[in-house]
């Protein structure tokens, strides 16, 4: 006779940017580093293709709350182990208040379970002045999830919005990945000088290896029979997705 399954316990927990101290934040960039992805092909030295993309507590700090004060995270715990974040950090700019995702990331063995969109659900939950929801990430399942949470689907995703409003929230942004990144696209860049196969990206010059976003967004165009609305995914570049946020 076979033993019962464990039972399991998911905790959400969201905590402001001045709440976190150094284990928290050590716990983080431990997730982050073991889950995240790996190096690709065109990443500079001394990085090395197909090695672990990490980073320490201090770097992740510097890197995903610019802003404490502005800043929030999103925690999930699976038995009392952290098995996803979601860090965000929220400014105004000439349009509104923008939320806007500064790291995304689940354990490898717990996706496709939604914890990446009950993550953002709780981020938007937790900030009602926010308009407006953001991230930029290679992954469709980031972009997805952001979609989910804002309520939107992705095969009815307004790129006009993106259009109208991308370079005023780069613009304002605390956050430097995201204030100096170049928008590129059709939505960005003019006919004669852009790639029709692009529609939105910014480039971070982020080089992590595309191989998994690339299988995830193969299996999503077969799955909805639809084009994937963002355009072709290039190297150093991720998707760059701003969503309307409804009011509660």
């Amino acid at each position: 006779m076979s033993p019962p399954d464990a039972e399991v316990w998911l905790k959400l927990v969201v905590l402001g940017g001045t709440a976190l101290d150094d284990e928290m934040m050590k716990e983080s960039a431990t997730l982050f580093s073991s889950h995240y992805g790996v190096w690709g092909g065109e990443a500079p030295a001394p990085l090395t293709a197909g090695s672990r993309v990490k980073m320490t507590a201090r770097k992740l700090r510097a890197e995903v709350l610019p802003d404490p004060a502005n800043s929030c995270v999103s925690l999930c715990y699976i038995n009392n182990t952290l098995v996803g974040q979601a860090f965000a950090t929220t400014w105004a700019f000439d349009g509104g208040r923008v939320c806007w995702v500064t790291q995304l990331v689940v354990s490898s063995e717990h996706r496709q379970r939604n914890i990446a969109t009950m993550l953002l659900l709780q981020l938007a939950s937790n900030r009602p002045d926010c308009t407006a929801m953001g991230l930029a990430s290679s992954h469709p399942a980031a972009c997805l999830a952001l979609t989910k949470a804002a309520h939107v689907s992705m095969q009815q995703l307004d790129l006009s919005f993106i259009q109208k409003h991308a370079k005023h929230v780069c613009a304002a942004s605390p956050v430097r990945y995201i204030r100096t990144a170049r928008l590129r696209g059709v939505l960005f860049e003019d006919e004669e000088s852009g790639d029709p196969t692009v529609v939105s990206l910014a480039n971070t010059e982020y080089f992590v290896d595309h191989a998994e976003p690339l299988a995830a967004l193969g299996k999503w165009k077969a799955k909805s029979s639809s084009e994937w609305p963002l355009g072709r995914l290039v190297q150093g570049h991720e998707f760059f997705v701003l969503v309307p946020l409804r009011p509660c």
